[in-house]
């Protein structure tokens, strides 16, 4: 069950079929996974406990299970999955030259990534006001989902 598991993904397939542009069936999505929305510029870190910090910049797509974070840049990873319903003590906060930033917490999944992360997300594009609204409605939902 994915929505279920942090993942560090090193294939850039396991993402790729999120595009909404993508016709093909994606094998990585849950059933009634939805895609939600993408937004490009962003530069992110990921802190893992006890493994180490992962640095990256690209796009972030979300989903209405998951937070994917997509590195363009050369490095050893393609992209995190963060599933929603992990996610915690996320806060928003405007940076300086208006730049936003998103920063919270994600427990351990099932994957490869075993420990808890703390992540860090910066936009430098616009639309960070409107992910902001959509990410806060999406964890509700994915929460509220969980516990029925």
């Amino acid at each position: 069950n994915r929505d279920s598991e942090l993942a560090m993904i090193d294939s850039a397939t396991d993402v790729g079929m999120l595009y909404p542009e993508d016709q093909a069936k994606d094998a990585t999505k849950e059933m009634d996974e939805e895609f939600v929305m993408r937004r490009n510029g962003v530069e992110f870190k990921v802190h893992v406990n006890m493994e180490g910090e992962y640095q990256g910049e690209g796009h972030l797509m979300l989903t209405t299970k998951r937070l994917v974070l997509v590195n363009r840049g050369m490095t050893i990873f393609k992209s995190f999955s963060m599933p929603l319903v992990h996610i915690h003590d996320e806060f928003f906060k405007e940076g300086m030259m208006g730049k936003f930033h998103v920063e919270g917490k994600c427990k351990p999944g099932m994957l490869n990534i075993k420990h808890k992360a703390e992540f860090n997300l910066k936009f430098n594009q616009l639309g960070a006001i409107h992910f902001q609204e959509v990410f806060k409605t999406c964890l509700i939902r994915a929460k509220e989902q969980r516990d029925a």
